[in-house]
């Protein structure tokens, strides 16, 4: 599973290629490498704004929860989705129907382990 990624474009870049604006480009900060365990804010698409980049914390924590402590220890295990799953789970089948986005990130981290090493390749 990914839960590292890349986003270092400058905003232009990425407003060039997406088609989108950034509302707040002060807010945006590239990452060279970031885990989302540490719930960077990314530049995201919604399916309800799709001609505006806006700055969102990576993790999604589903309607249903029903305070802030839940919403901490759920956004832990919600920061990706299986593709053979993503329907049936409670935490998901609601936001892949009527909530959809696109991170414009520059590549995926994914960790190759060769014996004591642990060792990143960007995959773009």
């Amino acid at each position: 599973m990914c839960f590292t990624v890349s986003v270092f474009a400058q905003t232009h870049v990425i407003e060039t290629d997406t088609g989108a604006l950034f509302d707040a480009p002060e807010e945006y900060q590239p990452y060279y490498h970031v885990s989302g365990f540490v719930h960077p804010h990314l530049p995201v698409i919604t399916n309800n704004r799709p001609d505006a980049l806006q700055m969102f914390e990576w993790g999604l924590i589903p309607r249903w929860t029903k305070n802030a402590e839940a919403a901490e220890e759920i956004s832990q295990l919600t920061l990706n989705a299986r593709s053979e799953t993503i329907f049936d789970k409670p935490s998901f089948r609601d936001a892949i129907v009527k909530r959809r986005a696109l991170l414009p990130v520059t590549g995926f981290v994914e960790w190759q382990h060769e014996d004591k090493l642990k060792l990143p390749h960007l995959i773009t």
